[in-house]
């Protein structure tokens, strides 16, 4: 499973899942897939995600770091260690520059 996040959200309009990962914003259209259902929505989503990463990779294009990953496990931390307050803070603090 990749460490980039995806964004799933119904359309009205499209009656589909919509797909959106986050830190390719900035490279490809957004939604950049879709499913009849969640599951299918998720299963396209880590479809585009490898495709994108293999092509940028061949090419010998950057490959965007997974920011959110990267938040959502600091967020994570700190609910599962109060305590560690300080070291939390400068491991988040470390993640974020990389």
């Amino acid at each position: 499973m990749s460490q980039y996040s995806m964004m799933i959200q119904w359309s009205d309009e499209d009656q589909l899942f919509l797909v959106t990962i986050p830190e390719f914003a900035e490279r490809v259209m957004m939604p950049c897939t879709h499913g009849n259902t969640r599951e299918e929505a998720i299963h396209q989503g880590e479809q585009v995600i490898e495709m994108y990463l293999e092509a940028w990779k061949a090419e010998g294009q950057p490959i965007p770091n997974p920011t959110f990953y990267k938040l959502f496990k600091c967020l994570y931390l700190l609910s599962a260690t109060v305590n560690n307050l300080p070291c939390l803070m400068e491991y988040c603090r470390s993640q974020r520059d990389e």
